[in-house]
């Protein structure tokens, strides 16, 4: 009986340490989403609470207003690099998702080889082992049919010779 041995399994091996190296960005890139996410919950509160302390300020001179516009443009464009900062993130888990998919199922494909491989081998040498109990048995019915003849020849040339022996007496 031979011992199955995968003749890929250095090729599966760095499949499933690329899977797990592909994983491993995607909880990182997933990661960074998350503290994107919360930097602009952050920034969009800190808008609104500019916004809402220039509503009450109240201010009538026309630097005061432009004081106000350009506070409020500032905070404005830093939602916005926030909103893009998430957009970007979402595009990086997105691309780290499909690598780790891919190497996912470049692992799946192997692993579904190697399990039929070791059913091809199971089935091989289950094969073989009918086979030599297939000739154990072949052997010890010729044995014994052979002995059967060779007594039943036996038993007949005793016979013949009785025969002999009761004619010449006669």
């Amino acid at each position: 009986m031979k011992r199955y041995a995968f003749r890929l399994a250095a090729v599966l091996r760095i499949r499933r340490a690329e899977e797990e190296k592909a994983r491993e960005a995607l909880s990182q890139a997933n990661a960074a989403l998350a503290r994107a996410v919360r930097h602009r919950e952050f920034e969009v509160a800190r808008y609104d609470a500019i916004a809402l302390s220039i509503s009450s300020s109240g201010a009538t001179t026309i630097e005061g207003l432009r004081g106000e516009s350009q506070s409020s443009g500032l905070v404005a464009s830093v939602v916005s690099a926030a909103t893009a900062g998430v957009v970007e993130a979402e595009g990086v888990v997105a691309r780290t998702r499909d690598a780790w998919i891919d190497a996912s199922r470049r692992v799946k494909v192997l692993e579904q080889l190697d399990e039929r491989r070791r059913h091809e081998h199971d089935i091989a040498e289950q094969r073989g082992e009918i086979a030599v109990v297939d000739d154990i048995v072949t052997t010890r019915f010729v044995a014994l049919q052979h002995r059967a003849q060779r007594e039943s020849a036996q038993r007949e040339s005793a016979q013949r010779q009785s025969a002999q022996r009761g004619s010449a007496q006669r």
